[in-house]
């Protein structure tokens, strides 16, 4: 075979075998490779290869004896070509990526990279060229950028709605609810605003809230007075009754000028008290329930703000549309155990299917007459194909404790869904439940899987709650007490932390079992048995149950050590790397 016979070992070929091997090895090769010439002008292709016609379009006759400019286009980045030139002028080694265009007209991410070619004088004497269509990695660092982006906006419109959870909950009577609605728009929306409730008994109740008047005299009068005769009733022929009616949807006036009385409900006195109050530009929302619309909510801007646009109509519509399912809740339940076990239906977990993992899980109520208590588990995948898991306790066992948790469950899956790390996800749930006030104390365990080739890379932390233990293949038991933080809430008692929470890794082979549970399981250990004792024996017990045992068997044994009459709810998880 040429030089060499095919028994002969490669490394007695012969020095023109192997020139020979190497050039069909680029020939035959899918990497584009291109060879230029700068002692000639404008550093022309003098060769190209095959895969430089198959990724470009360009023949070989087409493209030697140009200079590779011509793969450029109306949006080739300039900067980029101006890093190729200059590594050219310097004669040295550079990798770039910009958008070039095949001889069809089509746009690509073409990384490429040059190295220069030196004689044994020192001179450059060509540079080659190795291209890389890497369209489909720049796409997807595309799209993850934007679902980055859409995590913040979400985060952020969960801030506002967790304000209004936190306010719309404190009180179940109606008026009540009207005032804290009203007081959750202004100023965040608008100057000022109206709620105006319908009444299962048909008797209206109007709320009025000025960003001013708690500090102005005569804007709190003028309030007070649009109150009452809002609740006078209103004609048919206004847009907030019509909005009540169902003739019109939301309502966007940029302008009110150019809607007659569209605020006066058919009544020249509210006309005229909104015009002393200042009316720019309003939104008209209707307060839908279930089953019927309850009222309508006015958002006014005056002329000491920008009027509103499509944006804030969106913002609005999605506010209001979920408290209007707050507002009914609040006429549909006059009792806080009610409203709790409603709440609790809502809330009860649900084990996700995910690919690469076997999931069982068990939620136990603390008795039959208890009112809804704070504890939850969750799995979830995340943005970029790894899985999360939590587990957390929300301190108490009432309806404050409920919300607490469903606020803290949802939060915790909008920051954990970009794939920040552990520490960092449990860090921004503490920090925007802080900010809106809430007083709460919670524990929580978070982790993320990701699956590799033998198994899986489990990064956690845990905010003051009972450590997990790891069942490997084997049947072997480890406790997970790395990664071990303060409970969420206490940062508004603590000073500004100063670092960030930490985490921490573990690889788990295939096979392996982890399990997560709240502390009414280490509860039902003793009372006089410490929670690192507690965590100890159920490994124990976990370890002592066939090697074959399968995530809900686990669960199932766990679960039955809580037994009857327990004083605290009791969740367990175990999540299996298949």
């Amino acid at each position: 075979m040429d030089d060499y016979g095919a028994g002969t070992p490669p490394t007695t070929a012969t020095p023109r075998a192997l020139d020979r091997l190497r050039d069909r090895a680029v020939l035959a090769t899918g990497v584009s490779f291109t060879i230029s010439d700068p002692r000639e002008v404008d550093n022309p292709l003098v060769w190209v290869n095959p895969a430089f016609t198959a990724t470009t379009g360009y023949s070989f006759d087409e493209a030697v004896g140009r200079n590779c400019r011509f793969l450029q286009g109306p949006d080739t980045d300039p900067g980029a070509v101006d890093t190729i030139r200059n590594s050219v002028l310097a004669g040295r080694a550079s990798t770039t990526t910009l958008r070039n265009y095949r001889k069809d007209g089509s746009s690509f991410w073409n990384e490429v990279a040059i190295s220069p070619i030196i004689d044994d004088t020192g001179r450059v004497t060509h540079f080659v060229g190795v291209q890389a269509d890497v369209s489909a990695r720049i796409d997807a660092q595309r799209n993850r950028d934007a679902a980055l982006v859409r995590a913040e906006v979400a985060a952020g419109r969960l801030a506002l709605l967790a304000d209004f959870a936190t306010r719309l909950t404190a009180s179940l009577e109606r008026d009540d609810v009207g005032r804290l609605l009203a007081d959750v728009l202004v100023p965040r929306l608008g100057s000022w605003c109206t709620v105006y409730l319908t009444g299962a008994d048909g008797v209206p109740h109007a709320f009025a809230r000025h960003e001013r008047m708690d500090s102005d005299t005569r804007v709190r009068e003028l309030v007070d007075r649009l109150d009452h005769v809002m609740a006078q009733g209103m004609a048919s022929e206004s847009i907030t009754q019509k909005v009540i009616g169902g003739e019109l949807r939301a309502q966007l006036i940029r302008d009110v000028d150019t809607v007659p009385a569209s605020f006066g409900n058919g009544n020249d006195e509210v006309v005229s008290i909104g015009r002393q109050l200042g009316i720019e530009s309003a939104i008209v929302l209707p307060l839908a329930g279930r089953e019927r619309i309850l009222g309508s909510i006015s958002i006014v801007a005056d002329g000491t703000r920008a009027r509103f646009d499509e944006s804030d109509l969106a913002l609005a519509q999605e506010l209001c549309s979920r408290a209007a399912l707050m507002f009914e809740n609040s006429i549909m339940y006059a009792r806080e155990r009610e409203a709790a076990e409603s709440l609790q239906r809502s809330l009860l977990p649900i084990v996700s299917k995910l690919a690469g993992f076997s999931v069982a899980a068990e939620y136990l109520t603390a008795s039959d007459t208890a009112a809804v208590g704070g504890d939850w588990y969750d799995t979830f995948a995340l943005h970029d194909g790894s899985v999360g898991i939590a587990v957390g306790d929300a301190m108490g066992h009432n309806f404050d404790s409920a919300a607490v948790m469903g606020k803290l469950s949802t939060m915790l899956r909008a920051y954990a869904f970009p794939g920040a790390c552990a520490g960092a996800v449990l860090d921004s749930v503490d920090d925007l439940v802080a900010g809106t006030g809430v007083t709460y104390l919670a524990t929580c365990f978070y982790g993320r899987l990701r699956r590799t080739e033998f198994g899986a890379e489990f990064e956690y932390a845990s905010a003051g709650h009972p450590a997990p233990v790891l069942r490997l293949p084997d049947g072997r038991t480890e406790v997970l007490e790395d990664g071990h933080g303060p409970m969420l809430g206490l940062s508004r008692l603590l000073l500004p932390r100063s670092h960030p929470r930490g985490h921490a890794r573990r690889s788990l082979p295939s096979g392996s079992t982890l399990i997560v549970f709240t502390d009414g399981l280490t509860d039902s250990m003793g009372e006089d048995v410490d929670l690192t004792s507690a965590v100890d024996r159920l490994a124990a017990i976990v370890r002592a149950q066939a090697v074959d045992a399968t995530p809900r068997e686990l669960v199932s044994v766990l679960a039955g050590l809580a037994g009857g009459g327990r004083l605290d709810d009791v969740a367990v998880m175990a999540v299996r790397v298949v």
